[in-house]
């Protein structure tokens, strides 16, 4: 899937967004992550650029990451019950939905039991919203796994009194 990147000159890159990350990672010799961009293989991501210096402080060259955004926020958040349980959502700081599962997260009616955390993603800010879902806010009761509590507890109150019975009988035998 990265045919489409690779010999490509990133100094030329379609989005000047890139140039400017990879210029300011030149000269902070640190890592620094571009905006989100259309990526060269055809999607929506960002990249990372890291300067490799020599001992003596010179360029050796730069390792460039390219993360799909899709693809990264699947695998941090893979599982399943997070996906059924709650909508969640990734933004930047200036307002653009990065990505988004389930939606709802950022609209003007967001309810009021969402949260939403600073993120940091390399050397920028972001925003992550989670919002619970019917699901989770419904009563206990009204889902298989509270349905399956109340049944063990009228099972474990049965046999307490079925058990406290038997000593009872017992212990009038014994006199």
């Amino acid at each position: 899937s990265n045919q489409a990147a690779l010999n490509k000159d990133l100094h030329r890159h379609p989005d000047p967004a890139v140039g400017i990350a990879l210029q300011d990672a030149l000269k902070s010799h640190s890592i620094r992550r571009s905006p989100l961009i259309h990526l060269l293989q055809g999607r929506t991501g960002f990249a990372t650029y890291y300067p490799v210096l020599r001992a003596d402080g010179s360029l050796v060259g730069i390792i460039n990451g390219v993360f799909v955004l899709e693809d990264l926020v699947d695998s941090c958040l893979g599982e399943e019950r997070l996906r059924t349980r709650f909508a969640f959502a990734v933004q930047t700081l200036t307002g653009e939905i990065a990505y988004s599962h389930q939606g709802g997260c950022f609209s003007e009616d967001t309810p009021p039991q969402a949260v939403h955390l600073p993120i940091r993603v390399v050397d920028k800010e972001w925003r992550l919203c989670l919002l619970p879902l019917a699901a989770v806010t419904q009563p206990l009761l009204l889902t298989g796994e509270g349905l399956l509590l109340l049944g063990g507890l009228i099972l474990a109150l049965a046999l307490s009194l079925l058990m406290r019975a038997y000593l009872l009988r017992v212990a009038e035998l014994h006199e």
